[in-house]
């Protein structure tokens, strides 16, 4: 329903200063208040556009069909402060766009941003970015559908914009071509080397190497990193440290290297005795590399057994009873005697 359609329907007045209102059932003069919807299908401006003008007026709260509270604002004020446009409506200074979104003034021809963002392959969020650094001049334009927007013209943009619309595109699997080598984003390069993403950034990082903008999906501008020279880094990265086998040991000089972990499987003592020991002892690790991604502290297998030596004689083992057998005779713990004869642990230990 356009504004004349409206004054109709709910038999609004006119004052002298061309103020709308009518007179409620108390005899009170009332202006009407309308959602930004309403006001954007009365006025035919689009929504952005009145918000842009309207964003300092103060709103109040109704109740729409669907029962739910919504903001709504003066018509008059909203009229007022989009006078500009109406008066381009009035006086046929408002383009009306063809079919395609497009409007042509003399020679040139212009457009809106979202179709902008299309014929360029840019996202619309960077493109308007761009126009509103470059203070590009625009055009209040009538698009497909009757709303009222912003349009600049198709050649200032290319050519104010050139750096975000000549960069050069991803393809499907996210890799875009420069100088004849591939280049892509951290994230991507994630699967192609199937590692982390804190791991890759610092070899980046650690080996300097330079991005480059590119295009992704969607028209995003996003850094792109060399492939090929990632690639090399974590190979050169990979090499600095000894790889375990499938036993969880690394090899040295024909040393073997392995973590807390494995030597306690190992060696067979308890893991956390074992990392007091290490620690009491302060036996230095080296780095091993157990994946591709995650480095372990490795300590020399020798080393570790010469430190937990008292730990690794071979004592009698106790069988399913608890009882040991040395040189014939039978050996249990006090806890085992206190039940064996039936006594508490202070009187065994008084025998004893």
């Amino acid at each position: 329903m356009n504004l004349d359609e409206f004054v109709e329907k709910y038999g609004l007045l006119q004052d002298e200063g061309g103020r709308y209102y009518w007179i409620d059932e108390k005899k009170k003069r009332r202006e009407p208040y309308c959602t930004m919807l309403a006001l954007s299908l009365m006025l035919n401006i689009s929504v952005p556009a009145i918000k842009k003008r309207i964003k300092n007026l103060r709103q109040t709260f109704v109740k729409n069909y669907r029962h739910r509270i919504v903001n709504a604002y003066n018509l008059n004020e909203v009229i007022a402060l989009c006078s500009d446009l109406l008066k381009e409506s009035m006086d046929g200074t408002l383009f009306v766009t063809n079919k395609n979104g497009i409007a042509i003034v003399g020679s040139k021809k212009y457009t809106y941003l979202k179709k902008l963002a299309k014929l360029f392959n840019v996202s619309q969020s960077l493109l308007e970015k761009c126009v509103k650094d470059k203070n590009l001049p625009f055009i209040m334009a009538k698009i497909p559908g009757g709303r009222i927007i912003e349009a600049y013209e198709i050649r200032a943009v290319e050519k104010n914009c050139i750096e975000i619309i000549t960069l050069p595109n991803t393809n499907d699997q996210g890799v875009a071509i420069i100088d004849g080598e591939g280049y892509t984003t951290i994230y991507a390069l994630t699967k192609i080397l199937n590692l982390h993403y804190s791991v890759i950034k610092k070899f980046i990082t650690d080996n300097d190497i330079e991005s480059k903008k590119i295009r992704v999906a969607k028209g995003q501008v996003r850094e792109g990193y060399s492939i090929k020279k990632v690639k090399k880094a974590c190979r050169e990265r990979r090499k600095d440290h000894p790889i375990v086998n499938a036993q969880g040991f690394a090899f040295i000089d024909g040393e073997k290297y392995a973590n807390i972990t494995t030597l306690s499987r190992e060696i067979k003592i308890d893991l956390r005795v074992l990392s007091l020991r290490v620690k009491k002892k302060q036996l230095k690790p080296i780095k091993i590399r157990r994946t591709a991604s995650c480095l372990d502290d490795g300590y020399h297998v020798k080393a570790v057994e010469k430190i937990c030596g008292d730990l690794l004689i071979e004592y009698p083992l106790v069988d399913s009873s608890g009882i040991a057998i040395i040189d014939g005779e039978k050996y249990t713990t006090i806890s085992k005697l206190t039940t064996i004869l039936s006594c508490s642990q202070s009187k065994v230990e008084e025998i004893i």
